[in-house]
């Protein structure tokens, strides 16, 4: 608004600003939410719906031929699906600062080893190796969380490494820190795409041909590791394949 003399004349303006940057990215969310519920969960919702009414029909015809396939492509579009939640969930409570730990010392060797044989029915665990050397001390870690962590990394390096190749898990102790490294043999990342691969939303070109997720497990992935005070890195070559590591401190 201009600031004017007796005479007319404009001696200056008054100009005001507003900070619109918070408002911005709350509906960058809020569209990024809708796009994730209305297309990314609607997907596999369709696919537990045509499972579940061709079982039906067969039932009704009393015909049990593919009886067992349908269930299991329900029961596995139903994990991905509570997948995809869990991530909206825990991205909502880590960046309203609501993401709670229960810490305790954990055995990364047991724990890992015990892992595997609970993944066994939902993952090809044949394809993954430990390479965990004994008498490392343990992390403080909240377990569930932790799970997370792994299942996150492990189900990638499987999803989008050559069929059949093997994926190897190992611990090593550094600097008052245990890490821990998945390396997989896929055709590997793009340079261009490292810097943005734990960003929120965030798929690379992989990811968006698979056209599963909501583009948020590695950025979950990043988060809880950061709030045991860990970090993530990736080193990945075009053609070799993917190593995520990541720290934790070590229980004291």
């Amino acid at each position: 608004a201009p600031i004017r003399a007796h005479d007319g004349q404009v001696l200056g303006a008054v100009v005001t600003f507003t900070d619109i940057t918070a408002m911005h990215e709350l509906q960058e969310r809020q569209e990024d939410l809708l796009r994730a519920v209305s297309h990314d969960l609607r997907s596999p919702l369709t696919t537990v719906l045509g499972q579940a009414q061709l079982l039906a029909r067969r039932l009704a015809r009393g015909d049990l031929t593919g009886g067992r396939e349908s269930a299991e492509a329900i029961a596995t579009t139903a994990r991905r699906m509570n997948t995809m939640i869990q991530d909206l969930v825990d991205a909502a409570r880590s960046e309203s600062g609501r993401l709670a730990l229960h810490r305790q010392p954990v055995d990364m060797r047991a724990f890992l080893s015990d892992l595997k044989q609970r993944l066994a029915t939902s993952m090809e665990t044949e394809r993954i190796r430990l390479q965990a050397p004994e008498g490392l001390p343990p992390v403080l870690a909240d377990p569930d969380r932790l799970e997370r962590i792994v299942v996150n990394l492990l189900s990638n390096a499987l999803k989008y490494s050559t069929p059949g190749s093997e994926v190897t898990v190992s611990l090593r102790r550094q600097n008052g820190e245990l890490i821990t490294s998945v390396a997989d043999r896929g055709r590997g990342i793009a340079p261009d795409e490292l810097p943005r691969l734990f960003h929120r939303y965030y798929r690379t070109a992989a990811g968006r041909e698979q056209r599963e997720g909501v583009g948020l497990g590695l950025y979950i992935t990043r988060t809880l590791v950061e709030a045991h005070g860990g970090h993530i890195w990736v080193d990945s070559t075009l053609g070799v394949g993917s190593v995520f590591s990541f720290s934790l401190p070590l229980a004291q």
